[in-house]
């Protein structure tokens, strides 16, 4: 790899600013460096390996995988409590219930949203299973990848720019 997406001077501007973490799809350098900053980071790049051909190679690459998949579903609930704290800090009143709620309102509605883009693979692109997966699969995984995701973005934005952003008093 030749190329990095986040460095030391990077990740200590962000921690200035006061973020909690970071999430990057690529590689990071100054690793040194990065160890020295008090921010949280999760960098996607460690798991471009050869895919592997046997048992054997593939154990190592699935706790390699699992570990990340891992350290992305506990960052949500160490996000979350930050946010908690700050709000109380903000507002002197402790509101975990309600941020919990919706917290569990938004990942259960993931799975029926899923359900979703899957039965719509059927009508929109002629998919039956992975035998017989219609004339233009290429279609339907860019659809997957891109169109599903880019939906939900534009989806969380509009509802973030709804949020009341400043603190009442």
């Amino acid at each position: 790899m030749r190329t990095a997406l986040l460095g030391g001077n990077l990740a200590r501007l962000a921690w200035e600013k006061g973020w909690a973490g970071v999430v990057v799809h690529g590689a990071v350098r100054d690793t040194e460096e990065l160890r020295e900053v008090p921010i949280g980071l999760l960098a996607l790049g460690a798991l471009l390996l050869l895919w592997p051909r046997g048992l054997l190679e593939a154990l190592p690459v699935g706790v390699l995988i699992g570990t990340g998949f891992g350290g992305v579903l506990v960052l949500g609930d160490v996000l979350l409590a930050e946010v908690i704290d700050r709000d109380a800090a903000a507002t002197g009143r402790r509101r975990e219930g309600v941020y919990y709620s919706v917290y569990g309102f938004i990942n259960r509605l993931s799975g029926p949203l899923q359900a979703l883009a899957f039965a719509l693979l059927t009508p929109l692109f002629g998919y039956v299973s992975g035998e017989n997966p219609g004339p233009n699969p290429e279609a339907a995984f860019r659809f997957l990848v891109a169109v599903v995701p880019g939906t939900a973005i534009l989806l969380a934005y509009a509802l973030t720019a709804l949020f009341p952003h400043e603190v009442k008093e």
